[in-house]
């Protein structure tokens, strides 16, 4: 496995790739990673992104959404069921498309760093 830098990792990560690699696919499902990359081998069982994908996601899509809402309350005043509408359908779309990248680049950051979880026996007291 060669070393690889974060804007390699990040490319990676937009297309759902492998952080080592760049070619194997991260997911086997929609957000179920893989166990091992088929291309290079690497070993994702103790991947864990927690809950970090979806509070990034939900700090990008609201902030997002609420731009997008001031600007057409500003310059255009719609009605409310347009406002709902639109941002229903803006914040479930971009929900959709950016948990999984969020979550790849959160595996793929987890690799690049070498973090791991942290247990009491490692603390020094």
């Amino acid at each position: 496995m060669k070393n690889r830098n974060f804007f390699q990792i990040l490319i990676a990560s937009l297309l759902l790739r492998c952080g080592f690699c760049g070619k194997g696919a991260l997911f086997t499902s929609y957000l179920k990673p893989v166990c091992n990359c088929a291309e290079c081998g690497a070993d994702f069982n103790e991947a864990d992104a927690g809950d970090g994908p979806a509070i990034f996601v939900m700090l990008i899509v609201g902030t997002i959404c609420a731009i997008i809402l001031a600007i057409l309350e500003y310059a255009y005043r719609p009605s409310l069921y347009f406002h709902l509408a639109v941002q229903f359908t803006l914040a479930s779309l971009l929900t959709l498309l950016l948990l999984p990248v969020i979550k790849a680049l959160l595996i793929n950051l987890q690799f690049l760093y070498k973090a791991k979880e942290v247990k009491s026996s490692d603390l020094q007291e």
